[in-house]
């Protein structure tokens, strides 16, 4: 049975657990917007100024990780995964760079190490021959650390 986008915005993110219920229902909300237009800004996909002020008020509350997010969903997958005969996990590294964003902290060098950055490891899992995509079974967001030059002497 195919869902509609936001059949399956709830089903991947509606046992979220933020430990507040308007923080879930909030973040179910986000997922079906986001789904919806997934080529869209956050601007664009939050369509109203109290919709993306509310989308910005959940990605920086610090009681919200990026795994409380993704757990209903990695686990999904990963349940939807055991019982195929075979599941390819398919990874990829991917920069985001904020280099144009000076005063935001905690990066780290990217690229050619002139960029500031974080790097985003995602694992995907896919059904081999017709390349279904089960979804993220893993993600992890790396800092690099600056390299120190040695001291020449």
């Amino acid at each position: 049975m195919l869902l509609s986008t936001s059949e399956w915005a709830v089903q991947q993110w509606g046992g979220v657990d933020l430990g507040d219920e308007r923080l879930n229902r909030r973040a179910v909300e986000i997922g079906i917007k986001m789904a919806a237009n997934p080529e869209g800004s956050l601007p664009n996909q939050m369509q109203s100024a109290s919709e993306l002020d509310g989308a910005y008020r959940l990605m920086n509350n610090r009681h919200v990780s990026m795994e409380d997010l993704l757990e209903p969903h990695s686990r999904q997958t990963m349940e939807a995964a055991r019982v195929q005969a075979v599941t390819l996990w398919v990874e990829d590294t991917t920069e985001l760079d904020y280099t144009a964003h000076a005063s935001t902290s905690g990066l780290g060098p990217i690229g050619n190490g002139r960029g500031r950055g974080l790097l985003m490891h995602s694992t995907i899992g896919v059904l081999p021959g017709s390349r279904t995509v089960l979804g993220l079974g893993h993600v992890q967001v790396v800092l690099r650390e600056a390299r120190t030059k040695a001291a020449h002497g």
